[in-house]
């Protein structure tokens, strides 16, 4: 949130243009899809900082804070302390468009290295704050939420300053760069090397190093890169107990890679500094395809089939049959037209397209002569499913629009409807049965929270493939009510309930947050909870960090 008020476009780009804006036809549309008459605009409302409750920071507090930032600041200005204390959560969105933060920090400090970071650390063990790490503020699952009823002030420790490439190496193939260095800035850095770090979240553009660690974070195209946590090389953390080097080396046989607490960790054990990643060559090719087949279930066996062999590709991409055909609705309604044209039908016919299909789009990032196999290798696989081909147009379309996601969601939430995300990860075995009662437990919850007109649209695609399970992320866009967080609440624990009986896991790559905390401890083992416990009790004795994460552990 700026200093000015809360805006609109608060994720990526205030700037950005609204997607359904200037469209009646997509208004008209995506009101006829939940039955509605029309949609209502919500604008949102401008923070009025007078409503913001001051700063509980002693003078203690204060000089020990200056203390530790010699090049940094130290901000008590309400608008930025309210800012700081929201991310994009389905609740942080409400609060912000309400012009209204229920819990804000008492402080906003941005240190401009890590030597500032770990002082300040020592300061809050000292004196008595506590610390919330942040980054570049995308949390979905209320990761940057000040506790309610805390009686210790909060400060949080905002890293967009670190954004310094500490080293790159082209021998090592490794570079080692600030934590809150945003993705497309390293990007930039590397590119004239001709090297990549590979990590492409819908978050891309305002998400950094550090924060996509702290989340154990996977992009869109991990399938070929990875998750971020596999091209993690070392990690310095400072915690209140002093800085925390991971090994130099992931492959030492010196006792458990400790650097596996890094990623997930979330601010739970301290704040990442700085981190050492490995990289891969920029490709030299990028090519998107997609395929339409019979049905979800047909896709989702073909994508293990591909999953469990040498196929080359970048990403995996399946959409059920309620998400494909709202994807073409939507592009419908976007150009204008009732129906397909003629031309297109008369390919589709002749090509023999399902009449409800599920939408595969495939992704290639790597040397020239590799399109061939991994193409190859996907079109053989995909026909013993009975999947026709596409080509490359519809996957070049997915490729210009692919982190657009985060912007129609405030638009449509700006016109009264409410839009969230939940995901989770499953073995192959269940995943079938996984999509089915989540989505049923969705669309029961969001039904009953209705308190007019109206129904909810419920949706969901494969995101990320591996040879034992998937990521199955579903979306659901409902008409917003009176009491949106109750209404979101219930939504929210029937979809989690029903992953965690299905055999899903809390999170795939959101992470735990506020919003996550009473399944995390539910669903993570007894004995593990004790050793994260232990280990965060070594490193902050004191309870300084992460205080939302901290609910998440006996």
């Amino acid at each position: 949130m700026a200093e000015d008020g809360a805006k609109l476009w608060g994720w990526l780009d205030p700037d950005h243009p609204d997607p359904v804006g200037a469209l009646p036809r997509v208004e008209a549309w995506l009101a006829a899809q939940l039955g509605l008459k029309g949609l209502t605009a919500t604008p949102p409302a401008p923070l009025d900082p007078s409503d913001v409750e001051v700063s509980r920071l002693t003078k203690r507090m204060r000089d020990a804070i200056s203390r530790a930032l010699e090049a940094g600041e130290l901000s008590e200005d309400a608008s930025v302390r309210a800012g700081a204390s929201v991310g994009q959560s389905y609740p942080d969105q409400i609060e912000r468009r309400a012009g209204r933060i229920r819990k804000v920090a008492d402080a906003v400090a941005f240190p401009d290295n890590g030597a500032e970071a770990a002082a300040l650390l020592e300061a809050a063990a000292e004196t008595g704050f506590r610390i919330v790490p942040r980054g570049g503020g995308s949390s979905v699952v209320g990761g940057l939420k000040p506790p309610g009823g805390d009686k210790r002030p909060v400060v949080v420790v905002d890293l967009t300053r670190m954004q310094r490439v500490l080293d790159l190496s082209i021998t090592n193939r490794t570079v080692t760069a600030e934590a809150g260095i945003l993705l497309p800035s390293l990007e930039q850095a590397l590119a004239p090397e001709w090297l990549t770090l590979g990590h492409y979240p819908q978050s891309f553009h305002g998400a950094t190093l550090g924060g996509s660690l702290a989340a154990n974070g996977a992009g869109q195209r991990s399938d070929g890169y990875g998750r971020l946590a596999d091209n993690l090389v070392s990690a310095r953390v400072a915690t209140p107990s002093g800085l925390w080097s991971t090994e130099s080396f992931r492959h030492a046989a010196t006792g458990p890679w400790l650097g596996g607490l890094v990623a997930g960790s979330e601010g739970l054990f301290g704040i990442i500094t700085d981190a050492t990643m490995r990289l891969q060559k920029l490709s030299e090719h990028i090519e998107d395809r997609a395929w339409l087949l019979p049905s979800f279930a047909a896709a989702v066996d073909a994508v293990r089939e591909l999953a469990q062999t040498d196929h080359g590709l970048a990403m995996l991409r399946v959409s059920d049959e309620a998400e494909t055909a709202f994807l073409a609705g939507y592009r419908l309604a976007r150009d204008g037209l009732e129906r397909p044209r003629s031309l297109e039908r008369m390919v589709l016919r002749v090509r023999g397209a399902p009449q409800r299909p599920a939408l595969l789009i495939a992704g290639y990032e790597g040397p020239n002569q590799g399109t061939g196999h991994a193409f190859g290798t996907a079109r053989r696989v995909l026909s013993r499913h009975r999947a026709v081909a596409l080509g490359k147009k519809p996957g070049a379309s997915w490729r210009k629009g692919r982190y657009e996601g985060p912007h129609l969601r405030e638009s449509l939430m700006a016109r009264g409807l409410g839009v969230d995300t939940f995901e989770t990860a499953v073995p192959w075995a269940e995943l079938e049965g996984l999509h089915k009662a989540v989505g049923a437990a969705i669309a029961k919850a969001a039904s009953e929270t209705l308190d007019g007109e109206g129904k909810a649209v419920l949706f969901c695609h494969l995101s990320h493939s591996y040879t034992e399970g998937a990521c199955l992320y579903f979306t659901a866009i409902f008409p917003r009510t009176r009491n949106a967080i109750t209404q979101w609440r219930a939504i929210k624990e029937a979809a989690t309930e029903a992953m965690l009986s299905s055999g899903g896991t809390v999170s795939h790559h959101h992470g735990v947050g506020a919003d996550h905390a009473e399944w995390a401890a539910r669903a993570n083992g007894r004995m593990e909870l004790k050793l994260l416990e232990a280990i965060r009790r070594e490193l902050d004795p004191k309870d300084v960090m992460a205080p939302g994460i901290r609910a998440a552990l006996p």
